[in-house]
This record gives structure tokens, sequence and C-alpha cells, in this order.
């Protein structure tokens, strides 16, 4: 499994392997897509990413994330996140004027 947003099948994934689900079990659920597969998105491996990004099922499909997604804790406008870093900018350029640099 990748690191994945949270959605419904998640959900039902993380259910399965805390109730101690085999290997092939978790497999089989990761497979079991029920859309026609065909190419690419046939391989049992790749369907729920695939049909996350390519179809659009974000609660069915498996929409990955990077590492860094479990360190959001909020959402800010694009405004807000520049008044943030140049409020740290300030601060940081404060305190080096202060020790002489």
């Amino acid at each position: 499994m990748t690191r994945a947003l949270k959605n419904d099948f998640i959900s039902k994934y993380l259910e399965a392997e805390l109730a101690g689900a085999t290997a092939e079990e978790l497999y089989k659920l990761y497979s079991d897509y029920s859309k026609e597969n065909d190419g690419f998105a046939g391989l049992a491996t790749y369907s729920r990413l695939y049909h996350a990004f390519v179809d659009g099922d974000v609660e069915q499909g498996v929409p990955a994330a990077g590492q860094v997604s479990g360190l959001i804790g909020e959402l800010k406008s694009a405004a807000q996140v520049i008044e943030d870093i140049m409020k740290e900018a300030h601060l940081i350029l404060d305190r080096l004027n202060n020790v002489g640099l």
C-alpha cells in the first residue's frame, strides 16, 4: 500500500488490516475494483491508484500523497501563506540584527 489520503476505501483497508487480515486478503481488497479494467489499469497493484487519478474516483481509488501530507494541519489561502512566510522572515531578520549579523 502506498501513502494515501483518507477516504472510504482507505478506512475499509485500515479496518481490515487492524482486524488481522492476511496479506492475501489485503491484496484482494486492494485489487478488487468494480470498474472494468484494461491495459495499465488492469494491473491489480495499480488499479486503485490509476482510478483515483485517471477516473477521478477519490473515494474508492487510492489518491497517493507524499509524506508531508500528514503534517498539514490547516488549509490556508495563498495570500495567507505568503503573509506567514513574510512574518517569519522578519522575525528571523530581527533576531539576526540583534546578534550583530
